[in-house]
């Protein structure tokens, strides 16, 4: 370890739900990584072998058993509570399916700390098989997003520095002390799946910077099997949840209810009754979580560690 880190406190915080295939490639990776970390593992209520195979193997990992699946943003609240309370200057989150080089945390905490405001960084994602990009985090780098990464790729010019992306998805993110404390953990409005989108927006919103360093990286063993949070309309309904929540768009939630109301008002009055439904069902459906939306944008606008138990 750099004589640099010798005094950082870093955590590292894993969510498990029915991951025996990969928990213990995954932790290994982390207990032989060039920097020493405390590991949280939070499950969320395996049904596998998982919870025996850290118990057996991994008896050092604090291991936090909810019982239930809390989804990926509210277990790993649990983690950055533990982590903020005990100090931490550093946090890496890392999927139950992914595993990283022996050095990945090391040049990341060491590129954070060299570079003041790149407060969630993340390495490359390659396949479980090292044999390609992962999909998912290959579109998230493309030149709009992530401006000269692809190019600098292909001409096989790559800097040894962190490129600014828009977005990168949280299955593997440096955290720094900083962004826990202006931004706070992952709403709990988003069950599984556009928790990292509306915490990167938040992010932004205050100013900090998200990047990736294409010097290291991780292997994400992910399959792309459609599961039921792939539904067309359930996506549909994500995306409108992340455009709502995010702290600068917030104010037009405000007047689509508006605009849904008077459109259905409108149908009925010209006898348009399929539109009539739609429109009203779409107002409604709007209107029931209002609130809730704007206490979470209230919120997430504050510098502090929002979302986060972080009392002693």
């Amino acid at each position: 370890m750099p004589l640099s880190l010798k005094n950082e406190k870093i955590y590292s915080i894993v969510v498990t739900y029915n991951g025996q295939n990969w928990i213990e490639k995954c932790l290994n990776s982390l207990t032989t990584s060039s920097v020493t970390s405390d590991i949280i593992v939070i499950d969320n209520g395996s049904a596998d072998n998982t919870i025996d195979i850290i118990k057996t193997k991994f008896s050092n990992c604090q291991l936090i058993e909810t019982n239930e699946n809390l989804g990926f943003g509210k277990a790993n609240n649990i983690g950055l509570s533990i982590a903020l309370k005990n100090d931490a200057d550093f946090v890496f989150l890392l999927n139950q399916d992914a595993w990283v080089e022996t050095k990945t945390i090391e040049d990341l905490i060491n590129l954070q700390k060299a570079n003041s405001g790149f407060e969630i960084i993340s390495p490359i994602h390659v396949n479980g098989d090292n044999t390609k990009l992962d999909y998912l985090f290959s579109t998230f780098i493309e030149p709009r997003k992530c401006p000269d990464l692809y190019s600098d790729i292909y001409i096989n010019k790559i800097k040894d520095k962190i490129y600014e992306a828009e977005f990168v998805n949280a299955a593997a993110w440096l955290v720094s002390k900083k962004c826990l404390e202006t931004v706070g953990g992952f709403s709990p409005i988003f069950h599984h799946y556009g928790e990292d989108d509306n915490y990167c927006l938040r992010a932004r919103y205050h100013n900090l910077k998200i990047g990736v360093y294409p010097l290291t990286k991780i292997y994400h063993d992910k399959d792309y099997t459609p599961t039921k949070y792939d539904d067309s309309e359930l996506i549909r309904n994500r995306q409108k949840l992340v455009y709502y929540s995010d702290p600068v768009t917030n104010n037009q939630l405000e007047n689509d209810i508006y605009v849904y109301k008077m459109s259905s008002i409108k149908s009925l009055l010209k006898l348009q009754i399929t539109n009539y439904k739609k429109h009203l069902g779409t107002y409604k459906k709007l209107k029931s979580i209002q609130n809730t939306i704007n206490e979470h944008v209230i919120q997430s606008r504050l510098r502090t560690s929002s979302f986060l138990d972080i009392i002693n």
